[in-house]
């Protein structure tokens, strides 16, 4: 990260070790964020990088973020995504050992991504509705 050029915000997931770490104008780094901070750093962000877990690729989805995930090493369900979310225009992904920043970056601003539309439908708050609507009839 020293030799990005841009503004970033480093996470490291350590939520037992909270707040920040001596940063810069350009770098924050963060031991951890709780949740709507974390979703206000990725809605700021041009790409997301992380890891390649279930969580971080509903939360990219859900903001419609260009990303480049990287999935860790022996997890089976984080390399099995990292095959399939390229494929699928979602996510550009790359293996830890290949990681190099601007190399990867470089790939993620290439790649054409096709991120699935996010519906602002209330479905969980119409089904209660209806199953309420349901349940008053037979009573």
């Amino acid at each position: 990260m020293s030799h990005y050029n841009g503004t970033a915000a480093l996470v490291r997931g350590l939520p037992s070790s909270k707040g920040l770490i001596p940063s810069s104008n350009m770098l924050k780094v963060y031991n951890h964020l709780p949740a709507k901070d974390m979703q206000e750093e990725m809605a700021k962000a041009e790409f997301v990088i992380g890891r390649c877990g279930y969580s971080t690729v509903m939360d990219i989805v859900a903001l419609q973020k260009k990303s480049l995930l990287i999935p860790t090493p022996g997890q089976t369900e984080q390399e099995y995504l990292a095959a399939i979310l390229p494929e699928k225009g979602i996510a550009c992904t790359v293996s830890q050992k290949d990681f190099t920043l601007a190399s990867s970056l470089g790939k993620a601003k290439s790649f054409t991504y096709h991120l699935p539309p996010v519906s602002q439908q209330p479905y969980l708050q119409q089904a209660v509705a209806h199953l309420l609507q349901q349940v008053r009839r037979q009573s």
